[in-house]
């Protein structure tokens, strides 16, 4: 599924811009339609019936564990959980060895830190990670002895 950044002009007044998911511009185009043409959202101002709509795609910086697009909807393409790799960071590869490999709260950190990665934020259930221009976050700490999300985010 692909992100479109739609701006929709209702009146001279009046502008808003929505993300929509769609699998093609025609689609988000569509979607964009329905949404100028309804009243909902629109703070009760009067509008001309012919909108203005200009449609943008969103690029998605993040990919999955194989390189691939990440896609928080495709159970294929959304691993690691948690929102994906961004693609221009540094250290992705330590990020997935620390999360499939290493396992375990304390071990990741030992691990981390023989990596020269600095530790930011470490709360119960929540950590980062810092290094170069990767920062590693992990979510949802589940006790059993395994983090439940990690994603990479470029700084």
């Amino acid at each position: 599924m692909r992100e479109f950044t739609v701006t929709i002009d209702r009146t001279v007044h009046q502008l808003r811009t929505i993300t929509v998911k769609a699998e093609t511009e025609t689609t988000a185009h569509s979607i964009a339609t329905k949404i100028a043409d309804s009243d909902e959202g629109w703070d009760g101002k009067e509008y001309c019936k012919e909108s203005s709509i200009r449609i943008e795609e969103v690029p998605n910086n993040y990919i999955d564990r194989y390189g691939n697009p990440y896609d928080s909807e495709d159970e294929n393409a959304c691993w690691p959980a948690g929102g994906g790799l961004h693609k221009d960071c540094e250290f992705n590869a330590d990020a997935l060895y620390a999360y499939y490999i290493v396992g375990g709260k304390s071990k990741i950190a030992k691990y981390l830190t023989s990596k020269g990665f600095v530790p930011g934020v470490q709360v119960e259930d929540y950590e980062e990670w810092v290094k170069g221009n990767t920062m590693i976050v992990f979510e949802d700490y589940d006790h059993s002895g395994l983090w439940g999300y990690m994603h990479t985010e470029l700084i």
